[in-house]
């Protein structure tokens, strides 16, 4: 059996493989798959991991999925905080979803503020959204489930963005430019793929001609994000509000 010291350091090291830390996205999904591998092989739990900064932060995380994601991402990304999600079930079976963020303690700091500020703020604009005439006037679960998809799509997606622009000075420099390799031409896309493409896209021209899209992307411009961490204190001072 091997020794359990030596697979946490190599488990440490597979999830501090990030797009926060300037891995490219397969990089760091391959890294996530290797480390979940070894951690079901030898029944290892996330939380047993200790970091190397010893600083953790556990977020119970009210969404997981598209177009949440997004957001999530943004704010790993410029907080440099690595994280990982554990799910786990209640009692009564509801699944449970917690976000652990790790690293030092200004970084863990400023991803906990930025997750708790933005879920409040997304919950808030949904709600206003609710009460708009955008939304009332559709008179089926149906057309407004799909109305608040939209505005929800379009709140995400300006969301990240909004992120990105205020803390690019967190952003890991681009990489060094290389000889460009050898272009090889795409190989066609047979008959299904081609028509699962003209399918996303239809999807897609429907979504932001919605006007819960672009009144998503207003909601996020409403939305006062700045950037008020003073180099590496070790809290972060109040940079943000809705």
């Amino acid at each position: 059996m091997a020794d359990q010291d030596s697979i946490k350091a190599k488990l440490r090291a597979l999830l501090a493989k990030t797009t926060a830390a300037g891995c490219t996205e397969p990089e760091a999904a391959s890294a996530m798959a290797a480390a979940a591998r070894i951690m079901a092989a030898h029944g290892i739990d996330p939380d047993d991991i200790d970091t190397v900064d010893g600083e953790r932060v556990s977020i119970a995380r009210s969404k997981a999925s598209w177009p949440y994601s997004l957001v999530h991402g943004a704010i790993e990304r410029v907080s440099r905080a690595r994280s990982h999600i554990r799910y786990s079930h209640h009692a009564g079976g509801r699944l449970k979803i917690t976000m652990h963020f790790t690293g030092r303690p200004s970084d863990v700091a400023l991803a906990e503020y930025l997750y708790i500020l933005l879920e409040r703020a997304i919950r808030r604009a949904q709600a206003d959204f609710r009460a708009t005439k955008t939304w009332r006037l559709k008179r089926s679960r149906k057309t407004r489930g799909e109305e608040m998809a939209a505005f929800t799509e379009g709140l995400c997606w300006r969301l990240t963005d909004r992120v990105l622009e205020v803390f690019s000075h967190r952003l890991p420099p681009p990489p060094a430019p290389t000889q460009q390799p050898a272009v090889t031409p795409e190989p066609e896309l047979t008959k299904a793929e081609q028509a699962r493409a003209r399918k996303q896209f239809r999807a897609w021209e429907k979504m932001i001609n919605r006007k819960g899209y672009w009144a998503g992307t207003a909601a996020a411009d409403a939305i006062q994000v700045t950037d008020a961490m003073a180099g590496e204190a070790p809290e972060p001072q109040m940079i943000g509000r809705s």
